[in-house]
């Protein structure tokens, strides 16, 4: 899989490109089926982190970290910033739910979608982009194979990945 040039995902089964700020707005376009999705920044502009994301709270938490905590994760060369996972044996969620689920929390609103929950303090959060993969296999078996791969070329999860 390559992480720098999204120009490849299709070949890797990817679709989508899709921005935050159109996904906000709708969801539509994003498939009701189960599978695999990748949050990227496509600029090339040096990063910027906000103070306070603009993340929902859950649970009473508070989702924003230190700017220290987010520079110290933060790889300049991957354009892919998250993997995430949607459905599964034992879990009936849909692509559209799930990134339904991560827009609404990007908006301030509270609701089960801490993962990936650093993007929403990159100043230009709206601008990143969405790509999805339907997959017939268990989608942790796909998302952990790309955390896999992702690791041995950079060393470490994506920045917004927390946990394998």
């Amino acid at each position: 899989m390559d992480f720098e040039n999204l120009n490849r995902l299709p070949e890797f089964g990817f679709s989508g490109g899709v921005s935050v700020s159109d996904l906000q707005a709708s969801c539509k376009s994003v498939p009701s089926e189960q599978g695999v999705y990748l949050v990227v920044r496509e600029s090339d502009q040096p990063v910027r982190f906000l103070e306070v994301g603009t993340g929902g709270r859950f649970k009473g938490r508070d989702p924003s970290v230190s700017v220290s905590v987010l520079e110290t994760r933060w790889l300049v060369q991957p354009k892919v910033l998250y993997v995430g996972k949607a459905g599964g044996t034992s879990n009936r969620t849909t692509l559209q739910g799930r990134v339904h689920s991560l827009m609404r929390f990007g908006l301030g609103r509270p609701c089960a979608h801490w993962g990936g929950r650093y993007i929403w303090q990159l100043v230009d959060a709206r601008k990143l982009a969405l790509f999805w993969k339907q997959t017939h296999e268990e989608p942790r078996q796909v998302e952990k194979a790309i955390l896999c791969a992702f690791i041995e070329r950079y060393g470490q999860l994506p920045f917004a990945n927390l946990k394998r």
